[in-house]
């Protein structure tokens, strides 16, 4: 595996995760800019706003690799009681199989099931996205299959949920779901890859019932 990691790109947003007021025992979204954006700074109402008891540690174009090298400052000295966790259409720009996704997303499980016995996590299937990731070589059959490697890794381990929003037929285009769906246009903002205000209030529905046992 090679690394790929560009640590000072992401420093800055870490220093403001440990800058803030050190609040324990919440459901952390650990993930790329599909949680980073759902912030009022990109004009959306706050996901701390919207579900209770949560923290969002969504950072810049997050890969599973860098949240590797982060969990130590990102993740655990906050105590989670669950992390919501979302990775590959970063990792697939920059190059990394899904296999390699996998195992590096498992390291991360790993470490949270150390450090906080009894942990619940939730693991995001990744999205049909317009934009620049359809247009990579094998970005749609790699979305795919990590898709199905998530919810094969999911479905043997009980401390696991996978989720897909498009196993909704409120998100996808003529109601047909499953990983081969594709998500309405009207849910993005102008660049295909982020969600508008709709599309984060849908998610926010979504993800309450999601976590309703954790909240």
């Amino acid at each position: 595996m090679t690394v790929k990691l560009n640590l000072l790109r992401l420093e800055k947003e870490i220093i403001a995760f440990e800058n803030r007021p050190l609040q324990k025992g919440k459901i952390i979204f650990y993930g790329d800019s599909a949680f980073t954006r759902w912030n009022d700074r990109f004009g959306v109402t706050p996901l701390e706003e919207v579900i209770t008891g949560t923290l969002n540690h969504g950072f810049g174009s997050a890969t599973a690799e860098e949240m590797l090298y982060f969990y130590a400052r990102a993740i655990k000295p906050f105590v989670p009681k669950a992390i919501v966790y979302k990775a590959f259409s970063n990792d697939a720009v920059n190059g990394y199989s899904p296999e390699e996704i996998l195992f590096l997303s498992e390291r991360i499980l790993e470490y949270a099931r150390r450090d906080f016995p009894g942990i619940k996590f939730f693991l995001t299937a990744p999205f049909y996205h317009y934009g620049q990731y359809p247009k990579l070589p094998n970005y749609h059959k790699d979305r795919v299959l990590f898709d199905q490697m998530l919810k094969d890794y999911a479905d043997k381990h009980e401390d696991c949920v996978y989720f897909s929003v498009m196993d909704d037929p409120r998100f996808t285009v003529d109601e047909k779901i499953g990983p081969n769906a594709c998500i309405k246009r009207e849910l993005f903002q102008k660049d295909g890859i982020h969600f508008n205000q709709q599309g984060f209030d849908l998610f926010a529905d979504f993800l309450k019932n999601i976590l309703k046992d954790t909240i």
